[in-house]
Protein backbone atom coordinates (compact mmCIF):
# COMPACT_ATOMS: atom_id res chain seq x y z
CA UNK A 1 0.00 0.00 0.00
CA UNK A 2 1.24 3.47 -0.84
CA UNK A 3 2.53 5.58 2.02
CA UNK A 4 -0.01 8.05 3.33
CA UNK A 5 -3.04 6.08 2.26
CA UNK A 6 -5.80 4.99 4.61
CA UNK A 7 -6.89 1.37 4.46
CA UNK A 8 -10.46 0.54 5.43
CA UNK A 9 -11.92 -2.47 7.22
CA UNK A 10 -15.66 -2.95 6.73
CA UNK A 11 -17.23 -4.08 10.00
CA UNK A 12 -20.92 -4.89 9.70
CA UNK A 13 -23.41 -5.42 12.51
CA UNK A 14 -26.78 -7.20 12.58
CA UNK A 15 -30.32 -6.10 13.41
CA UNK A 16 -33.50 -5.31 11.49
CA UNK A 17 -32.60 -3.47 8.30
CA UNK A 18 -34.67 -0.46 7.33
CA UNK A 19 -36.10 -1.18 3.90
CA UNK A 20 -35.07 2.19 2.52
CA UNK A 21 -31.44 1.44 3.33
CA UNK A 22 -29.26 2.04 6.33
CA UNK A 23 -28.22 5.54 7.21
CA UNK A 24 -29.62 7.18 4.10
CA UNK A 25 -32.53 9.55 3.70
CA UNK A 26 -35.71 8.04 2.28
CA UNK A 27 -36.53 10.57 -0.39
CA UNK A 28 -40.03 11.24 -1.68
CA UNK A 29 -38.32 12.81 -4.67
CA UNK A 30 -34.72 13.48 -5.56
CA UNK A 31 -32.93 16.63 -6.51
CA UNK A 32 -29.78 14.80 -7.60
CA UNK A 33 -28.40 16.57 -10.67
CA UNK A 34 -28.15 14.90 -14.04
CA UNK A 35 -24.52 13.88 -14.57
CA UNK A 36 -22.47 12.08 -17.17
CA UNK A 37 -22.69 11.94 -20.94
CA UNK A 38 -26.42 12.68 -21.07
CA UNK A 39 -26.40 15.53 -18.58
CA UNK A 40 -26.69 18.34 -21.12
CA UNK A 41 -29.96 17.07 -22.56
CA UNK A 42 -32.66 19.71 -22.71
CA UNK A 43 -35.58 17.31 -22.42
CA UNK A 44 -39.01 18.86 -22.72
CA UNK A 45 -38.64 21.54 -20.06
CA UNK A 46 -39.34 24.26 -22.64
CA UNK A 47 -42.01 22.27 -24.44
CA UNK A 48 -45.79 22.21 -24.25
CA UNK A 49 -47.11 20.95 -20.89
CA UNK A 50 -49.09 17.70 -21.09
CA UNK A 51 -50.80 16.27 -18.02
CA UNK A 52 -51.51 12.53 -18.01
CA UNK A 53 -54.99 12.03 -16.55
CA UNK A 54 -55.70 8.41 -17.51
CA UNK A 55 -54.08 5.05 -16.80
CA UNK A 56 -55.55 3.54 -19.97
CA UNK A 57 -53.32 1.99 -22.62
CA UNK A 58 -54.18 4.64 -25.21
CA UNK A 59 -56.42 7.57 -25.92
CA UNK A 60 -56.72 11.15 -24.80
CA UNK A 61 -54.94 11.94 -21.55
CA UNK A 62 -52.75 8.79 -21.63
CA UNK A 63 -48.98 8.49 -21.59
CA UNK A 64 -49.03 7.00 -25.07
CA UNK A 65 -50.82 10.07 -26.39
CA UNK A 66 -48.48 12.34 -24.42
CA UNK A 67 -45.37 11.07 -26.23
CA UNK A 68 -46.98 11.14 -29.68
CA UNK A 69 -45.47 14.56 -30.40
CA UNK A 70 -42.12 16.21 -29.78
CA UNK A 71 -41.52 19.18 -27.46
CA UNK A 72 -43.60 18.05 -24.50
CA UNK A 73 -43.15 18.32 -20.76
CA UNK A 74 -45.22 15.46 -19.35
CA UNK A 75 -46.50 15.32 -15.78
CA UNK A 76 -49.10 13.14 -14.05
CA UNK A 77 -52.34 13.78 -12.20
CA UNK A 78 -52.88 10.04 -11.70
CA UNK A 79 -50.87 7.30 -10.05
CA UNK A 80 -51.08 3.55 -10.50
CA UNK A 81 -50.36 0.88 -13.10
CA UNK A 82 -50.66 1.32 -16.87
CA UNK A 83 -51.15 -2.10 -18.46
CA UNK A 84 -49.62 -1.74 -21.91
CA UNK A 85 -50.94 -3.60 -24.93
CA UNK A 86 -47.89 -2.75 -27.05
CA UNK A 87 -44.60 -0.90 -26.68
CA UNK A 88 -44.62 2.83 -26.14
CA UNK A 89 -42.31 4.15 -28.83
CA UNK A 90 -40.53 7.49 -28.60
CA UNK A 91 -38.94 8.28 -31.96
CA UNK A 92 -39.23 11.99 -31.14
CA UNK A 93 -37.28 14.73 -29.40
CA UNK A 94 -37.39 17.16 -26.49
CA UNK A 95 -39.60 15.12 -24.21
CA UNK A 96 -39.59 14.89 -20.41
CA UNK A 97 -41.62 12.21 -18.63
CA UNK A 98 -41.61 13.12 -14.95
CA UNK A 99 -43.21 10.41 -12.82
CA UNK A 100 -42.25 12.23 -9.62
CA UNK A 101 -45.30 14.45 -10.20
CA UNK A 102 -47.74 11.53 -9.84
CA UNK A 103 -49.63 10.97 -6.59
CA UNK A 104 -48.84 7.77 -4.64
CA UNK A 105 -48.15 5.03 -5.51
CA UNK A 106 -46.39 6.58 -8.53
CA UNK A 107 -46.49 5.26 -12.09
CA UNK A 108 -45.81 1.67 -13.20
CA UNK A 109 -45.77 0.44 -16.80
CA UNK A 110 -46.62 -3.27 -16.91
CA UNK A 111 -46.09 -5.60 -19.88
CA UNK A 112 -44.24 -4.51 -23.00
CA UNK A 113 -42.14 -1.44 -22.18
CA UNK A 114 -40.67 1.68 -23.76
CA UNK A 115 -38.46 2.13 -26.81
CA UNK A 116 -36.46 5.33 -27.33
CA UNK A 117 -35.24 4.88 -30.87
CA UNK A 118 -34.87 6.87 -34.06
CA UNK A 119 -36.90 6.11 -37.17
CA UNK A 120 -36.54 7.17 -40.78
CA UNK A 121 -38.85 10.12 -40.20
CA UNK A 122 -37.50 11.49 -36.91
CA UNK A 123 -34.60 11.28 -34.51
CA UNK A 124 -34.93 10.35 -30.86
CA UNK A 125 -32.97 12.87 -28.83
CA UNK A 126 -33.23 15.04 -25.73
CA UNK A 127 -35.44 12.64 -23.79
CA UNK A 128 -35.65 12.48 -19.99
CA UNK A 129 -37.51 9.72 -18.11
CA UNK A 130 -37.75 10.02 -14.31
CA UNK A 131 -39.39 8.06 -11.49
CA UNK A 132 -41.20 5.47 -13.62
CA UNK A 133 -41.39 1.74 -12.87
CA UNK A 134 -41.15 -0.78 -15.71
CA UNK A 135 -42.12 -4.39 -15.05
CA UNK A 136 -42.78 -7.68 -16.84
CA UNK A 137 -41.91 -6.57 -20.37
CA UNK A 138 -39.75 -8.36 -22.91
CA UNK A 139 -37.20 -5.55 -22.96
CA UNK A 140 -38.47 -3.16 -20.31
CA UNK A 141 -36.58 -0.39 -22.07
CA UNK A 142 -34.64 -0.20 -25.33
CA UNK A 143 -32.49 2.79 -26.35
CA UNK A 144 -31.32 2.32 -29.91
CA UNK A 145 -30.77 3.34 -33.53
CA UNK A 146 -28.82 6.51 -32.95
CA UNK A 147 -30.89 7.82 -30.04
CA UNK A 148 -28.87 10.50 -28.27
CA UNK A 149 -28.88 12.93 -25.35
CA UNK A 150 -30.96 10.68 -23.10
CA UNK A 151 -31.29 10.63 -19.29
CA UNK A 152 -32.90 7.80 -17.32
CA UNK A 153 -33.09 8.96 -13.71
CA UNK A 154 -34.50 7.24 -10.62
CA UNK A 155 -36.40 4.58 -12.55
CA UNK A 156 -37.04 0.95 -11.58
CA UNK A 157 -36.87 -2.01 -13.95
CA UNK A 158 -37.71 -5.57 -12.96
CA UNK A 159 -38.65 -9.02 -14.27
CA UNK A 160 -38.08 -8.44 -17.98
CA UNK A 161 -38.15 -11.66 -19.95
CA UNK A 162 -35.08 -10.42 -21.86
CA UNK A 163 -33.29 -7.19 -20.88
CA UNK A 164 -34.27 -4.69 -18.23
CA UNK A 165 -32.47 -1.98 -20.23
CA UNK A 166 -30.80 -2.79 -23.54
CA UNK A 167 -28.85 -0.23 -25.55
CA UNK A 168 -27.69 -0.92 -29.10
CA UNK A 169 -27.07 0.21 -32.67
CA UNK A 170 -25.31 3.53 -32.32
CA UNK A 171 -27.12 5.08 -29.36
CA UNK A 172 -24.87 7.70 -27.76
CA UNK A 173 -24.48 10.40 -25.12
CA UNK A 174 -26.67 8.74 -22.52
CA UNK A 175 -26.90 8.71 -18.74
CA UNK A 176 -28.58 6.01 -16.65
CA UNK A 177 -28.40 7.07 -13.01
CA UNK A 178 -29.85 6.31 -9.58
CA UNK A 179 -32.01 3.48 -10.95
CA UNK A 180 -32.72 -0.13 -9.98
CA UNK A 181 -32.41 -2.99 -12.48
CA UNK A 182 -33.52 -6.24 -10.90
CA UNK A 183 -34.93 -9.71 -10.89
CA UNK A 184 -34.30 -11.18 -14.31
CA UNK A 185 -31.86 -13.34 -16.25
CA UNK A 186 -30.22 -10.77 -18.55
CA UNK A 187 -30.12 -7.44 -16.78
CA UNK A 188 -28.60 -4.99 -19.27
CA UNK A 189 -26.91 -5.55 -22.64
CA UNK A 190 -24.91 -2.76 -24.30
CA UNK A 191 -23.88 -3.66 -27.84
CA UNK A 192 -23.12 -2.57 -31.40
CA UNK A 193 -21.40 0.80 -31.39
CA UNK A 194 -23.01 2.44 -28.36
CA UNK A 195 -20.73 5.33 -27.39
CA UNK A 196 -20.47 7.80 -24.52
CA UNK A 197 -22.62 6.07 -21.92
CA UNK A 198 -22.61 6.90 -18.20
CA UNK A 199 -23.90 4.28 -15.75
CA UNK A 200 -23.63 5.66 -12.24
CA UNK A 201 -25.20 5.09 -8.83
CA UNK A 202 -27.47 2.25 -9.96
CA UNK A 203 -28.42 -0.97 -8.17
CA UNK A 204 -28.23 -4.18 -10.19
CA UNK A 205 -29.92 -6.92 -8.11
CA UNK A 206 -30.78 -10.55 -8.86
CA UNK A 207 -29.59 -10.22 -12.46
CA UNK A 208 -28.11 -13.58 -13.38
CA UNK A 209 -25.79 -11.95 -15.91
CA UNK A 210 -25.19 -8.68 -17.81
CA UNK A 211 -24.82 -6.37 -14.84
CA UNK A 212 -24.08 -4.88 -17.33
CA UNK A 213 -22.46 -6.60 -20.34
CA UNK A 214 -20.65 -4.32 -22.81
CA UNK A 215 -19.76 -5.79 -26.21
CA UNK A 216 -19.34 -5.26 -29.96
CA UNK A 217 -17.18 -2.13 -30.18
CA UNK A 218 -18.96 0.05 -27.63
CA UNK A 219 -16.72 2.99 -26.75
CA UNK A 220 -16.33 4.86 -23.45
CA UNK A 221 -18.85 3.20 -21.19
CA UNK A 222 -18.25 4.90 -17.83
CA UNK A 223 -19.38 2.63 -14.96
CA UNK A 224 -19.02 4.42 -11.62
CA UNK A 225 -20.39 3.86 -8.09
CA UNK A 226 -22.87 1.12 -8.90
CA UNK A 227 -23.90 -1.71 -6.56
CA UNK A 228 -24.12 -5.18 -8.11
CA UNK A 229 -25.75 -7.92 -6.04
CA UNK A 230 -26.45 -11.63 -6.60
CA UNK A 231 -25.30 -12.74 -10.04
CA UNK A 232 -26.35 -16.37 -10.41
CA UNK A 233 -28.76 -18.17 -12.77
CA UNK A 234 -31.27 -20.70 -11.47
CA UNK A 235 -29.87 -24.03 -12.61
CA UNK A 236 -33.24 -25.58 -13.43
CA UNK A 237 -33.99 -22.79 -15.91
CA UNK A 238 -30.56 -22.21 -17.47
CA UNK A 239 -28.83 -25.55 -17.40
CA UNK A 240 -26.35 -24.55 -14.73
CA UNK A 241 -24.63 -21.93 -16.89
CA UNK A 242 -22.68 -19.73 -14.45
CA UNK A 243 -23.89 -16.19 -13.97
CA UNK A 244 -21.55 -13.21 -13.72
CA UNK A 245 -21.47 -9.62 -12.61
CA UNK A 246 -20.05 -7.10 -15.10
CA UNK A 247 -18.41 -8.10 -18.38
CA UNK A 248 -16.60 -6.08 -21.05
CA UNK A 249 -15.81 -7.89 -24.31
CA UNK A 250 -15.45 -7.61 -28.09
CA UNK A 251 -13.17 -4.56 -28.49
CA UNK A 252 -15.14 -2.31 -26.14
CA UNK A 253 -13.66 0.42 -23.95
CA UNK A 254 -14.62 2.07 -20.70
CA UNK A 255 -14.04 2.71 -17.02
CA UNK A 256 -14.99 0.56 -14.04
CA UNK A 257 -14.55 2.71 -10.96
CA UNK A 258 -15.53 2.42 -7.29
CA UNK A 259 -18.33 -0.08 -7.79
CA UNK A 260 -19.39 -2.51 -5.06
CA UNK A 261 -19.99 -6.20 -5.85
CA UNK A 262 -22.02 -8.11 -3.22
CA UNK A 263 -22.28 -11.85 -3.89
CA UNK A 264 -25.13 -13.96 -2.62
CA UNK A 265 -24.45 -17.39 -1.16
CA UNK A 266 -24.99 -18.91 -4.61
CA UNK A 267 -22.98 -16.39 -6.67
CA UNK A 268 -19.77 -17.52 -8.33
CA UNK A 269 -17.50 -15.08 -6.52
CA UNK A 270 -14.77 -15.47 -9.15
CA UNK A 271 -17.06 -14.01 -11.83
CA UNK A 272 -17.86 -10.63 -10.31
CA UNK A 273 -15.89 -8.88 -13.09
CA UNK A 274 -14.83 -10.25 -16.47
CA UNK A 275 -12.60 -8.20 -18.80
CA UNK A 276 -11.61 -10.02 -21.96
CA UNK A 277 -8.21 -9.35 -23.57
CA UNK A 278 -9.70 -7.50 -26.55
CA UNK A 279 -11.00 -4.67 -24.34
CA UNK A 280 -9.40 -1.48 -23.04
CA UNK A 281 -10.96 -0.96 -19.62
CA UNK A 282 -9.57 1.22 -16.84
CA UNK A 283 -10.35 0.01 -13.32
CA UNK A 284 -9.97 1.69 -9.95
CA UNK A 285 -10.98 0.94 -6.35
CA UNK A 286 -13.79 -1.52 -7.00
CA UNK A 287 -14.93 -3.62 -4.03
CA UNK A 288 -15.04 -7.20 -5.29
CA UNK A 289 -14.75 -10.67 -3.74
CA UNK A 290 -11.19 -11.86 -3.19
CA UNK A 291 -11.73 -14.66 -5.71
CA UNK A 292 -12.41 -12.22 -8.58
CA UNK A 293 -9.93 -10.12 -10.55
CA UNK A 294 -10.67 -6.64 -11.87
CA UNK A 295 -7.19 -5.86 -13.15
CA UNK A 296 -7.67 -3.27 -15.89
CA UNK A 297 -6.72 -3.85 -19.48
CA UNK A 298 -5.45 -0.27 -19.84
CA UNK A 299 -3.70 2.04 -17.39
CA UNK A 300 -5.34 5.18 -18.76
CA UNK A 301 -8.73 6.38 -17.60
CA UNK A 302 -11.04 7.22 -20.48
CA UNK A 303 -12.20 10.86 -20.43
CA UNK A 304 -15.84 11.22 -19.42
CA UNK A 305 -18.00 14.01 -17.99
CA UNK A 306 -17.69 14.06 -14.21
CA UNK A 307 -20.18 12.42 -11.87
CA UNK A 308 -20.39 12.73 -8.09
CA UNK A 309 -17.72 10.12 -7.40
CA UNK A 310 -18.00 8.59 -3.94
CA UNK A 311 -15.85 6.18 -2.02
CA UNK A 312 -17.31 2.67 -2.47
CA UNK A 313 -18.76 2.44 1.06
CA UNK A 314 -20.39 5.86 0.62
CA UNK A 315 -21.83 4.82 -2.74
CA UNK A 316 -23.22 1.64 -1.20
CA UNK A 317 -25.12 3.59 1.41
CA UNK A 318 -26.33 6.28 -1.01
CA UNK A 319 -27.47 3.87 -3.73
CA UNK A 320 -29.38 1.65 -1.31
CA UNK A 321 -30.99 4.71 0.26
CA UNK A 322 -31.94 6.60 -2.89
CA UNK A 323 -31.98 4.54 -6.10
CA UNK A 324 -35.15 3.65 -7.96
CA UNK A 325 -38.53 5.27 -8.52
CA UNK A 326 -40.09 7.03 -5.54
CA UNK A 327 -42.14 6.48 -3.51
CA UNK A 328 -40.55 3.05 -3.21
CA UNK A 329 -42.81 0.06 -3.66
CA UNK A 330 -42.56 -3.36 -2.02
CA UNK A 331 -40.37 -4.82 -4.78
CA UNK A 332 -37.65 -2.18 -4.55
CA UNK A 333 -37.76 -2.21 -0.75
CA UNK A 334 -37.26 -5.97 -0.83
CA UNK A 335 -34.27 -5.77 -3.19
CA UNK A 336 -32.59 -3.21 -0.96
CA UNK A 337 -33.29 -5.22 2.17
CA UNK A 338 -31.78 -8.32 0.59
CA UNK A 339 -28.55 -6.49 -0.22
CA UNK A 340 -28.23 -5.36 3.39
CA UNK A 341 -29.04 -8.88 4.58
CA UNK A 342 -26.28 -10.30 2.36
CA UNK A 343 -23.75 -7.79 3.71
CA UNK A 344 -24.77 -8.00 7.33
CA UNK A 345 -25.74 -11.70 7.36
CA UNK A 346 -25.95 -13.33 10.78
CA UNK A 347 -23.76 -15.97 12.41
CA UNK A 348 -23.82 -17.06 16.03
CA UNK A 349 -21.26 -17.58 18.78
CA UNK A 350 -21.15 -17.26 22.54
CA UNK A 351 -21.65 -13.52 22.35
CA UNK A 352 -24.92 -13.84 20.42
CA UNK A 353 -25.65 -12.59 16.92
CA UNK A 354 -22.61 -11.18 15.18
CA UNK A 355 -21.85 -10.10 11.64
CA UNK A 356 -20.47 -12.13 8.80
CA UNK A 357 -18.14 -9.97 6.69
CA UNK A 358 -18.76 -10.62 3.01
CA UNK A 359 -17.13 -7.57 1.45
CA UNK A 360 -13.33 -7.85 1.41
CA UNK A 361 -11.19 -5.64 3.62
CA UNK A 362 -7.96 -4.09 2.40
CA UNK A 363 -5.04 -6.12 3.82
CA UNK A 364 -1.88 -4.88 5.47
CA UNK A 365 -2.96 -1.34 6.33
CA UNK A 366 -0.14 1.16 6.69
CA UNK A 367 0.77 4.78 6.24
CA UNK A 368 -1.42 7.53 7.68
CA UNK A 369 -3.68 5.16 9.54
CA UNK A 370 -6.22 2.38 9.42
CA UNK A 371 -9.76 3.43 8.50
CA UNK A 372 -12.72 1.51 9.89
CA UNK A 373 -16.20 1.65 8.40
CA UNK A 374 -19.09 0.02 10.23
CA UNK A 375 -22.84 0.11 9.77
CA UNK A 376 -25.60 0.12 12.37
CA UNK A 377 -29.16 -0.64 11.37
CA UNK A 378 -30.41 0.98 14.58
CA UNK A 379 -29.00 3.37 17.12
CA UNK A 380 -26.82 1.67 19.73
CA UNK A 381 -24.14 2.17 22.34
CA UNK A 382 -20.91 1.33 20.55
CA UNK A 383 -17.39 0.53 21.67
CA UNK A 384 -14.76 0.08 18.95
CA UNK A 385 -11.43 -0.96 20.46
CA UNK A 386 -7.99 -2.15 19.39
CA UNK A 387 -6.09 -4.93 21.22
CA UNK A 388 -2.70 -6.44 20.56
CA UNK A 389 -2.38 -10.09 19.63
CA UNK A 390 -1.83 -10.96 23.31
CA UNK A 391 -5.22 -9.50 24.23
CA UNK A 392 -3.91 -6.34 25.88
CA UNK A 393 -6.04 -3.24 25.37
CA UNK A 394 -4.37 -0.69 23.09
CA UNK A 395 -6.95 2.03 22.55
CA UNK A 396 -10.66 2.80 22.30
CA UNK A 397 -11.50 4.42 18.96
CA UNK A 398 -15.23 4.89 19.52
CA UNK A 399 -17.23 4.84 22.74
CA UNK A 400 -20.78 6.06 23.15
CA UNK A 401 -24.14 6.24 21.45
CA UNK A 402 -24.15 6.18 17.66
CA UNK A 403 -27.08 6.54 15.29
CA UNK A 404 -28.14 4.14 12.56
CA UNK A 405 -26.08 4.27 9.38
CA UNK A 406 -22.52 4.08 8.14
CA UNK A 407 -19.80 5.41 10.40
CA UNK A 408 -16.09 5.93 9.86
CA UNK A 409 -13.14 6.33 12.17
CA UNK A 410 -9.37 6.16 11.76
CA UNK A 411 -6.76 4.61 14.04
CA UNK A 412 -3.46 6.46 13.77
CA UNK A 413 -1.49 3.54 15.12
CA UNK A 414 -1.03 4.98 18.62
CA UNK A 415 -2.11 3.70 22.01
CA UNK A 416 -3.98 5.56 24.75
CA UNK A 417 -0.74 7.31 25.84
CA UNK A 418 0.06 8.49 22.33
CA UNK A 419 2.86 6.01 21.68
CA UNK A 420 3.25 4.44 18.26
CA UNK A 421 2.46 0.75 18.51
CA UNK A 422 4.60 -0.36 15.56
CA UNK A 423 4.02 -3.14 13.07
CA UNK A 424 2.20 -6.29 14.04
CA UNK A 425 -1.07 -8.17 14.29
CA UNK A 426 -3.90 -6.40 16.09
CA UNK A 427 -7.44 -7.30 17.06
CA UNK A 428 -10.31 -4.89 16.43
CA UNK A 429 -13.34 -5.48 18.64
CA UNK A 430 -16.70 -3.87 17.87
CA UNK A 431 -19.31 -4.15 20.64
CA UNK A 432 -22.95 -3.07 20.42
CA UNK A 433 -26.11 -3.78 22.35
CA UNK A 434 -26.92 -6.65 19.97
CA UNK A 435 -23.57 -8.40 19.85
CA UNK A 436 -19.83 -8.33 19.31
CA UNK A 437 -17.70 -8.61 16.20
CA UNK A 438 -13.96 -9.22 16.18
CA UNK A 439 -11.55 -8.78 13.29
CA UNK A 440 -7.82 -9.32 12.97
CA UNK A 441 -5.71 -6.80 11.03
CA UNK A 442 -2.04 -6.54 10.16
CA UNK A 443 -0.38 -3.14 10.54
CA UNK A 444 2.79 -2.50 8.58
CA UNK A 445 4.45 0.66 9.81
Amino acid sequence: MRSGSVARVLCLLPAGIALAGSGGVALEDSDRPFEGFGATTEGGANGTPYVVTSLANSGEGTLRDAVSESNRNITFDVGGTIVLESYIGIPRHHITIDGSTAPPPGVTLRHYGMSIAATSSDTAHDVIVRHIRFTDGNDNMAIAYGAQDIVIDHCSFRRASDGNIDLFDGAHDITIQWSILADNHKNSLIRDDVTNLSLHHNLYAHGDERNPQVQASCLVVDVVNNVIYDWDPPEDDWGGVPGYGTRFRSSSTGNLIKNVYVPSDSSDRSLAVILTPSTLVYTESNVIPDESDDTGTTETRWPAPPVTEMAPWEALDAVLAEAGAWPRDADDSTYVARVWDAIIGVDSDVSGAVARILLPATPNPSGAGVGFTYVLSAGSDVRLSVYDVGGRHVRDLVRGLRSAGLHETIWNGRDTRGRDTGSGVYIVRLETESGTHVRRIVRLH
